[in-house]
């Protein structure tokens, strides 16, 4: 009863926290490419906790904006959180559909390559490559994962050695 406690404690904390970092912005009166730029104007400042609470509350508006998930994905990644940043990016790309970008993939390999998901990132930087066979920064997170994987067996050949 208590963590339960704790926790609407902290949920309302943190609601209150969010409504005044962002009481100078009017969020429903902007459109997905300014939230975006102020986003971007944010992370200039260092100010990336304010810039994570106007993604999240841009989120909540338009819930499959492009913009605003690339953009929020891009301050993940900046702040490390990549189980955050992964989900941006895979409704990123089923936001896409069929024009998903090589950028959009490259970052997607590159959090599940920071986050040690060795087959997810296999999986989909082969994936990509299959659209885009010729990207190079594509190719080289390939061979990049490849390096991880062998090194990876190798060391767990040694160990049962």
């Amino acid at each position: 009863m208590i963590t339960q406690e704790m926790n609407t404690y902290q949920m309302a904390s943190n609601a209150h926290l969010a409504e005044e970092m962002l009481k100078d912005y009017e969020i429903g009166k902007m459109s997905p490419a300014q939230v975006r730029q102020n986003v971007a104007a944010l992370v200039a400042e260092e100010k990336t906790e304010v810039a994570v609470a106007l993604c999240e509350a841009a989120l909540a508006i338009y819930p499959n904006e492009q913009d605003i998930l690339a953009v929020y994905a891009l301050v993940c990644e900046i702040k490390q959180d990549w189980p955050t940043a992964e989900q941006c990016l895979v409704q990123l790309i089923q936001a896409q559909g069929t024009e998903s970008t090589a950028p959009s993939w490259l970052h997607l390999v590159r959090v599940l390559h920071c986050q040690n998901k060795w087959e997810d990132a296999w999986i989909a930087v082969s994936f990509a490559l299959s659209k885009f066979p010729s990207d190079e920064m594509l190719t080289h997170e390939m061979h990049g994962i490849q390096k991880a994987i062998d090194d990876l067996s190798a060391e767990l050949r040694d160990q049962s050695k």
